[in-house]
């Protein structure tokens, strides 16, 4: 069961937050998610959610039920420097933090973290990151391209009822705190699940084969 999907659509994208920006700036999907834009972020840490480029990191208005139980996070990812240590999905306090770390796809629960590597995760190129958590085996799962690429048993977030944000996680209490930034950095089709998606899902998801 799908809980919130931010598809290239402006019209979806507002109908589904309540904190959307004025004046985000969208840029070119990826080739192989759904038709339209892709969100652009910056990077600026400036101390307020826009600049005059892109935006630093935008609020969903959707507390992360996901933490605490199963979930699959999904979506493409076009980063300028696949090395730095940023976040695509993160949480308004320390919690959820899945993104890119050193080069390697990066699921971050607050000190019960994994990762894995991939020669898709390039620079300047789009590729599709998938995570899943099964929250009775305490297993987190991460995929590039619909490919497994890392597995590890770890306890759940540690914090739960947090609201999800896009472009950034937030090391203290609250968004004052924001950093890891994605920096010069587009995200198309964010979606999240309340279930662990199969393998065979998430190779159709990556491959732009399912509107799952």
């Amino acid at each position: 069961m799908r809980l919130l999907c931010f598809m290239a659509s402006v019209a979806l994208l507002v109908a589904t937050t309540t904190t959307v920006q004025a004046d985000i700036v969208w840029t070119t999907g990826a080739p192989d998610g759904t038709s339209g834009g892709a969100l652009f972020f910056d990077g600026s840490e400036g101390g307020g959610l826009n600049s005059a480029n892109g935006i630093e990191f935008l609020q969903t208005g959707i507390s992360s039920e996901i933490q605490g139980g199963d979930y699959t996070v999904s979506y493409w990812i076009n980063a300028s420097d696949v090395d730095a240590e940023q976040y695509a999905v993160g949480t308004t306090r320390q919690s959820l933090h899945l993104g890119l770390n050193g080069g390697n796809a990066f699921q971050g629960h607050w000190g019960a973290d994994s990762s894995g590597s991939s020669a898709d995760i390039v620079s300047n190129t789009w590729f599709h990151q998938t995570f899943t958590y099964d929250a009775v085996t305490d297993t987190q799962s991460i995929y590039v391209n619909g490919t497994l690429v890392g597995m590890a048993v770890n306890s759940p977030p540690n914090r739960t009822g947090e609201e999800i944000t896009l472009g950034a996680r937030s090391n203290t209490a609250g968004l004052g705190g924001a950093r890891d930034h994605l920096t010069d950095t587009s995200l198309d089709d964010v979606a999240f699940f309340n279930t662990v998606l199969s393998a065979t899902d998430i190779a159709a998801l990556a491959a732009g084969t399912t509107d799952a």
